[in-house]
């Protein structure tokens, strides 16, 4: 979050870090809620200098929960993310490339992170 906290004062948006909190004010609705999408994505395993595109180059993040996709049966649900990882992440590197996207697997969400 340090490099998120200076990248909010180079752009001169206010902000108030308590030891649990981030309060940020700023007139613009559509930025906080882009800007809570990159902390979102952040939080999902995502590097700062991808997530902050969300904002800077109108990326977009998009978390699919397989969970709910896959029903009630667990296997379903190992079946479904190995597919998506493929052999060796095979399958995820090669999405990766065809798409230009970033994806973050773990053990429940696919999160995306893609020009928009």
């Amino acid at each position: 979050m340090d490099k998120l906290l200076k990248w909010l004062s180079e752009h001169n948006i206010k902000f108030l870090k308590t030891d649990h909190k981030i309060i940020i004010q700023h007139d613009d609705y559509f930025f906080l809620y882009r800007l809570d999408k990159v902390i979102s994505a952040i939080k999902a395993g995502f590097r700062f200098e991808d997530a902050i595109k969300i904002i800077t180059e109108d990326w977009e993040y998009l978390v699919i929960d397989v969970k709910k996709a896959a029903e009630k049966k667990s296997n379903h649900l190992l079946r479904m993310l190995s597919r998506v990882i493929g052999e060796k992440g095979k399958a995820k590197s090669m999405l990766e490339e065809l798409t230009k996207a970033k994806i973050v697997i773990d053990d429940r969400f696919v999160h995306i992170l893609d020009y928009y």
